[in-house]
């Protein structure tokens, strides 16, 4: 069974975080587990679903409450000076913006499989 998401979000597009659970996020640890924080657009777009906190980011996973719980987008939240931008990617492999092509060099290397050998050459 497929569904649509409930609203187009822009992909790659710094959006500033105007709440997080109903108050002005303060730092990265506000989006770490089951929250939710509501996005700059017109109109806001509300983002429930469960964050980590690897490091200098946030993991955020979006879920679709009225699917089941079913994952609708992966988001990335991060400090921008006094203020907290998510940027939801349509796919995310890392957060690597000094060397954007870094992810193409963890793909894994196909090998050629060499020719059979004949019996009897």
């Amino acid at each position: 069974m497929s569904f649509s998401s409930p609203m187009t979000v822009p992909s790659g597009m710094s959006l500033q975080v105007l709440e997080v659970e109903g108050r002005s996020p303060q730092d990265l640890e506000d989006f770490a587990g089951e929250v939710s924080f509501l996005v700059d657009l017109d109109p806001p777009h509300l983002v429930t679903g469960c964050g980590v906190v690897p490091g200098t980011t946030v993991r955020f996973h979006e879920k679709d409450l009225d699917n089941s719980g079913k994952d609708i987008r992966v988001w990335t939240v991060r400090a921008e000076g006094s203020r907290f931008v998510g940027e939801h990617a349509a796919q995310s492999l890392g957060d690597n913006r000094e060397d954007p092509g870094a992810w193409r060099r963890r793909l894994p290397v196909r090998q050629r499989h060499s020719e059979p050998t004949r019996a009897g050459s």
